[in-house]
């Protein structure tokens, strides 16, 4: 799942347990405005397969975001600004 994917990659690339569940991890950090992404930031996205916070990935540049999709795709790079995650963005969190 996509929380499963943010904890591994921050668990081995960092080192930091940012926790298992999508919304535990929207705790972590600091908020960062939308826009405003550097690498390594976690976005995070509402009202996609359930209502309320229930997806997130990374970003990796300025356009572009990592994630778990879904069991079918599995991890792929999907833009920021396209009309299905602009319409669910909830927030960014950086965490280091």
């Amino acid at each position: 799942d996509c929380s499963g994917f943010t904890w591994f990659v921050y668990k081995k690339a960092v080192g930091i347990d940012i926790g298992r569940t999508v919304k535990a991890q929207w705790k972590q950090g600091r908020k960062v405005r939308k826009g405003k992404w550097k690498p390594g930031d976690l976005v995070f996205f509402k009202n996609t397969f359930e209502k309320g916070l229930s997806h997130n990935g990374i970003v990796i540049n300025e356009q572009e975001f990592i994630h778990a999709e879904n069991e079918r795709t599995g991890v792929i790079i999907s833009r920021l600004d396209s009309d299905y995650y602009t319409k669910h963005y909830k927030g960014a969190r950086r965490i280091v």
